[in-house]
């Protein structure tokens, strides 16, 4: 996956860098993943601890990013590399362009919908997908966030903040196959009801929407 998106990023003839996260025990290195790259002076790689969680790892990703732009991309085989131009063509007018799974609205049982009404009711995020991990953000907006998620419902936490924060938010359709993501991790990747609990009520109870650090 990570040449398919080299390919994309080097066809849009911008400036750019591939920061890839990876916790420590997750069996890549440096010279692995810089292996499968042709521009290999574009990488960075930022290898956390094990116990590094999801909203961890995603926030060291943002905080070491240093172009305007910031793309949020799952390297799991689920998502069409070349799909980032239709982001592109909508961020000159919005802080934050979210993808959303039109297969994963159609495939949705009723405790999923009882999950986005919740989230919808709750944290007021008017999106049809706030979980899909493609996105592209303006880099001085995002680093006005402070994650406090340590599952994946820091990806919904992020929408939540930008949204009470005032930022503006655009979605647009994106293609998705979800059995490469199962066959890649061996789970669904998804937010589920234990993060609600969790992470959800820590975010509802104390909220923080104020980084300890001035982005630069």
């Amino acid at each position: 996956m990570l040449p398919a998106v080299e390919r994309t990023l080097l066809e849009l003839r911008r400036g750019f860098e591939l920061i890839v996260v990876v916790a420590g025990g997750e069996g890549r290195s440096y010279e692995e993943v810089r292996a499968r790259l042709t521009h290999r002076r574009k990488l960075r790689l930022l290898q956390l601890d094990a116990s590094a969680s999801y909203g961890r790892r995603l926030q060291a990703g943002f905080d070491a990013a240093r172009y305007p732009l910031i793309w949020q991309f799952a390297a799991t085989g689920e998502y069409e590399p070349g799909e980032l131009s239709w982001l592109l063509e909508r961020i000159d007018r919005v802080d934050v362009v979210c993808g959303y799974r039109d297969g994963w609205l159609r495939c949705r049982r009723f405790g999923r919908r009882l999950f986005d009404w919740t989230l919808r009711l709750v944290f007021a995020v008017p999106l049809p997908d706030y979980l899909c991990p493609f996105r592209l953000f303006r880099r001085a907006a995002v680093r006005r966030i402070p994650l406090q998620s340590a599952g994946r419902f820091a990806d919904a936490e992020l929408l939540a903040k930008a949204v009470f924060m005032g930022m503006l938010i655009d979605a647009v359709p994106v293609s998705w196959q979800a059995e490469r993501a199962k066959a890649a991790l061996g789970v669904w990747p998804e937010c589920g009801v234990a993060d609600l609990l969790t992470d959800g009520r820590l975010l509802f109870r104390r909220p923080v929407f104020v980084r300890e650090w001035s982005a630069g």
